[in-house]
């Protein structure tokens, strides 16, 4: 069963034996752990993609941040800060995943 998969709960009126109640509190223990860890790994990932998105735009301000002649001492064009940022974010939390962006020499 894939740890997703959809747990059936049989509920009968009426007197169970001993298994029948330590089979169904065993289910219903199993869904409660699959539903907690569905949301844990939820709320990392969305904490992940908060970080990328807060070190993006930090990136970018400090971009936009640079005089032209700052730019062109780093050889980066304005029209490059959207990749230079992404890459930058993406880099400072999986480096096995980078991009590796760089940008035009600007004449």
């Amino acid at each position: 069963m894939s740890r997703f998969g959809v747990v059936f709960l049989e509920l009968k009126t009426g007197e169970h034996s001993a298994g029948d109640q330590r089979r169904r509190s065993e289910s219903i223990a199993r869904c409660a752990r699959a539903i907690s860890s569905s949301l844990s790994e939820g709320c990392r990932g969305a904490g992940r993609l908060i970080r990328l998105a807060i070190d993006y735009r930090q990136t970018m301000g400090e971009l936009e941040s640079r005089d032209e002649a700052a730019l062109r001492e780093l050889k980066i064009r304005r029209a490059d800060f959207r990749s230079i940022a992404w890459s930058e974010a993406r880099r400072s939390h999986d480096p096995k995943k980078a991009l590796n962006v760089t940008a035009p020499l600007q004449r």
